[in-house]
């Protein structure tokens, strides 16, 4: 329920999801910015990519951007811009991360002749 979720992050920050896959290379972090539980949706990746996986970024609510876990110097924007970012939706007030996004994104090639 995306008005939930909207008042969670309000009120305790944004939420990690922890990899349930068999990979755990997919921790993500849901993070909404603005008023409106319609719009301002964010998931990303929840440590930096060249990082293990418990290198998490951390919120920081008094600066209002991420800090790695690692390394408190390495900064994410509040809206993880820059960093992997899943596609997320909202309809009939469902949230929706589509965290499959990119492999249903192909190119295809001709052979040549």
């Amino acid at each position: 329920d995306a008005r939930r979720l909207a008042a969670e992050i309000a009120d305790r920050g944004p939420i990690f999801y922890s990899d349930v896959s068999g990979r755990r290379e997919r921790d993500v972090i849901l993070q909404h910015l603005g008023s409106s539980p319609k719009k301002g949706w964010y998931a990303f990746l929840a440590a930096p990519e060249d990082e293990a996986r418990d290198c998490t970024w951390l919120w920081q609510p008094e600066e209002e951007l991420f800090r790695a876990k690692c390394d408190r110097s390495r900064t994410a924007p509040a809206d993880g811009d820059g960093l992997p970012q899943f596609p997320v939706t909202v309809r009939d007030g469902r949230l929706d991360v589509d965290l499959n996004a990119d492999a249903r994104t192909t190119t295809t090639t001709q052979a040549g002749g």
